[in-house]
């Protein structure tokens, strides 16, 4: 009675050792299974994801943010009770033309297009983005834009000194002002100047 109580005991445990195998040999089985099927990128997905971002990019990419976060919102907020709403800044109003070599911030208005009006925004928008500094009105504090284009809280050093002097240089600022929404749609009035420039040209759609 002891020997076949053994026996069955045993050959319960061997039962259960079976199982487990078996449960064993499943599970890495769907394990190896889920990995051969695991999706692989695309060939144009894969060069975008060995393609760098240069300095010139990301800094692009935080003025975008300075701008639709910061200045326009400031900017807004001054001109409440002028009748003016914003338009879509679309990429956030900042582009980099390589055919002038310029960087552009704007802001898009809608309301009536008038160049005096368009003139005092400009100012407005200027002195938020670079505000003049307390011991000159005609020097700007242009911290934000330079530490846009720069590495945070180190540097390589091999940047050129004057690069952030050069890179103002050819920053632009451009006041949008049209009666439709949409870009050039109906008649739209512009206001450019250079960041340290005080008269602006003018450019005018549909009128």
């Amino acid at each position: 009675m002891t020997f076949q109580k053994e026996s069955r005991e045993q050959k319960g445990g061997g039962g259960m050792k079976i199982k487990a195998k078996v449960f064993l040999a499943i599970t890495l089985l769907s394990l190896f299974c889920a990995a051969s099927l695991k999706a692989e990128p695309i060939s144009s997905v894969s060069s975008l994801m060995d393609e760098p971002a240069s300095l010139f990019d990301i800094g692009m990419m935080r003025m975008r943010d300075f701008n639709k976060t910061d200045w326009i919102p400031t900017l807004m907020n001054e001109l409440k009770g002028m009748n003016l709403k914003l338009q879509d800044p679309g990429a956030g109003g900042v582009v980099y033309s390589f055919e002038e070599n310029t960087i552009t911030i704007t802001v898009m208005l809608l309301g009536e297009p008038d160049e005096k009006t368009c003139a005092n925004i400009l100012k407005k928008y200027k002195d938020i983005i670079a505000p003049p500094t307390l011991s000159s009105s005609s020097e700007r504090n242009t911290l934000v834009i330079t530490s846009c284009f720069d590495h945070i809280n180190y540097s390589v050093g091999r940047l050129p000194k004057n690069s952030g002097d050069d890179l103002l240089k050819i920053i632009r600022v451009t006041v949008g002002i049209g009666e439709k929404e949409g870009i050039s749609n109906g008649k739209t009035l512009y206001c450019t100047s250079n960041l340290f420039e005080d008269t602006p040209s003018f450019k005018k759609y549909g009128f």
